[in-house]
């Protein structure tokens, strides 16, 4: 079974470009951030004030692997899920597509309060840390700067992979 699967920066338009996708290929769209929170009947702050990231990452993948449990659709996967290896596997039947958008381009265009691992380091940092994994995980790697023109070279790389599943 495959899905579509985008991964990349907090705040990069992963959740928006997810719905955009999944009305475009006519597919469900998931976003895992919101199957944790639903799951969890707590936002996210309040899962890292009682649990701390450890117990966050364990809700992702458990949500991660339900999600690819069902039939094919679009995921958006929070920023932070390549940072667990075992998430890799979960996510490796799909198409994986890194939503490719730089800290300055984010900060100028997305409000970023709230969320707690921007409390302890920088946007910049994460990027540094994580963008060697998002391109390791990645099928495809999209430049997201102009949202239409990325939603639909996403799509149409879509429809060109699906042939092959």
């Amino acid at each position: 079974m495959k899905h579509l699967i985008l991964i990349g920066l907090p705040g990069s338009g992963k959740t928006t470009a997810g719905q955009a996708l999944a009305e475009e290929l006519h597919l469900p769209f998931s976003d895992c951030d919101d199957a944790v929170t639903r799951s969890a009947h707590m936002t996210i702050p309040e899962i890292f004030k009682r649990e701390g990231e450890p117990g966050f990452r364990a809700r992702e993948t458990a949500q991660l692997q339900a999600l690819t449990a069902q039939p094919t659709r679009v995921i958006a996967c929070g920023g932070g899920v390549v940072t667990v290896p075992a998430n890799y596997d979960i996510l490796r039947p799909g198409f994986v597509i890194f939503w490719h958008r730089t800290p300055g381009d984010i900060m100028s265009t997305c409000e970023l309060a709230g969320r707690p691992l921007l409390e302890t380091t920088t946007l910049s940092r994460l990027y540094r840390q994580r963008l060697p994994l998002y391109r390791a995980w990645a099928d495809a790697t999209i430049d997201a700067r102009d949202f239409k023109a990325a939603v639909a070279q996403a799509a149409a790389l879509w429809r060109e992979k699906s042939c092959d599943f």
